[in-house]
Parts: C-alpha cells; structure tokens; sequence
C-alpha cells in the first residue's frame, strides 16, 4: 500500500517531463513535429543565390535554369557552347559571408560529364581578372555522374559578391544547379581589395600566375 501511495504523489510535471524526454529520444519525427506545434520553428537554410542575375560567357541554354531552383529530372540546365574556359557566374547583389556552395550535375540530359573538373569560386569583383581577387572553395572530380550533388565549404576571409563554376579547358559547362548559403556582410570596402588568393588551392589551378594587386588592379593599396 505504501508503494501504491508513493506511486499516486508523483508530481504531473514531473510526468509531463518524462514523457517529453522519452518523445524526444525515441522517436526525433515526432520530436520535430512536437515542436511545430508547440511553435518552434524548424528552418531550413536560406538559397541565397536562388533567382539572382546570373551569366555564362557563352550561352547555349540560359544561365538562370542553374539558380532557378528546379533540380528535378525534366528540368533544363545551364549549358554553355563549346569555349575557351567555359563558365557560370552568379551576383549575390550584395556583399556575403559564403559559408557553403552546392553544384549539381545534369539530371535531364545526359550532360552531366560537363560539369567534370569544374572549380567553384567566390569573387569580390565580377568584372576583375586578377588572381589576387579569387578564393577557390574547391573543386569537382574529373568524372561525374548524374545528378550529383558536390558541396564545398568557403572559408574566405572578406566579404564576396559573385559566384563562379568555371572549368580550365576547351569544352562545355553543364549546371544543374547552384545553390548558395551565407549571411549578409557587415562591412565592405573597395571590390579589388577584398581578397587575397588563397595559396594552397590556387597552386592547384592549371597555368595560373601570381600577381600582386599592383600589377592587375587600378588600386594602389587597400586602405
């Protein structure tokens, strides 16, 4: 009897507290959905590259098919001519912290090959040649499959504004699609002095050069 009277004094928080405990590590869906309807919210991280002006350098299907967020079989890729160099570029139409970049191969057409050895950039300048102005996040592999899905980490020290794929050859480039996470900056300065390169990867890109701003910028220092 006294055990079934210690039982009966047990407090209903403290019941309410097991319960929620034993929700939440027995069965995570339902955590999540417990706490939808307690008004949690459950975000995913925002595209921020989604429906941005974007551009390829020569145009065989729209640029914009690569941040339109449509990633599903049927869908229309970018696709560039047969060039020099072949790239996508992407306007972030503001200055960003990049923290993550997804590349998606072709999912329609059988193009996904076109995307083989592509390197993923992140730039202060769209318009600036210079290497001091570029921070490689990495680079795709040689050989690719279809509708996959690379995402690259950047840990670029300023602000960027634009987003490169670009592929060191003469061939073709083929986006599914780009997708970009980062938060807003909160400082800038003037677009050519933002960066430094990046000496490890940029070591890695075919038939490049070393050059100092001085050499390619109309900034003399980055005061």
């Amino acid at each position: 009897m006294q055990i079934l009277a210690s039982i009966k004094c047990i407090p209903s928080d403290y019941i309410q507290w097991r319960n929620k405990m034993r929700l939440t590590t027995r069965n995570p869906v339902l955590a999540v959905f417990y706490a939808f309807l307690r008004g949690v919210s459950v975000s995913k991280a925002e595209n921020i590259m989604l429906a941005k002006p974007s551009k390829l350098n020569r145009v065989y299907w729209n640029a914009e098919y690569a941040n339109d967020g449509n990633n599903n079989p049927g869908s229309t890729p970018a696709r560039s001519r047969y060039t020099v160099n072949p790239y996508w570029q992407g306007d972030l139409q503001g200055y960003f912290t990049v923290h993550n970049i997804s590349v998606t191969s072709d999912v329609t057409h059988n193009l996904e090959k076109d995307l083989g050895s592509a390197y993923v950039e992140v730039h202060a300048s769209g318009n600036s040649g210079c290497p001091d102005d570029i921070f490689i996040c990495g680079q795709c592999p040689e050989v690719v499959g279809k509708g996959e899905t690379f995402t690259f980490t950047c840990s670029h020290p300023q602000p960027v504004r634009f987003v490169k794929v670009r592929r060191n050859m003469t061939g073709r480039l083929v986006i599914s699609e780009v997708v970009v996470q980062g938060t807003p900056a909160t400082t800038s300065a003037a677009p050519n002095c933002l960066l430094a390169t990046n000496p490890e990867d940029a070591a890695e890109a075919m038939g490049w050069s070393k050059f100092t701003i001085d050499g390619c910028s109309s900034y003399d220092s980055c005061e």
